[in-house]
């Protein structure tokens, strides 16, 4: 498996305290899996903690949606 050089992420979310947007992260990869980190005003701002689990939808190529799920 060949595995990728690069992947960045853009976040567009809207009104968060006059955070410069889009929120752009780069993914990286960890053992067999990639990660991509939240930033941590983004966490506080939407109650995501470690262990929550989110949900990724896809909702075109090259986009998705993420929501946490309730506990």
């Amino acid at each position: 498996m060949k595995k990728p050089k690069h992947i960045y992420i853009q976040l567009y979310i809207t009104d968060l305290g006059g955070w410069e947007l889009p929120l752009t992260r780069k993914a990286r990869v960890v053992g067999s899996s990639l990660v991509l980190t939240i930033p941590s005003q983004l966490a506080k701002a939407y109650d995501i903690n470690g262990g929550d689990e989110i949900e990724i939808i896809p909702v075109g190529i090259g986009e998705f949606r993420m929501k946490k799920l309730k506990k």
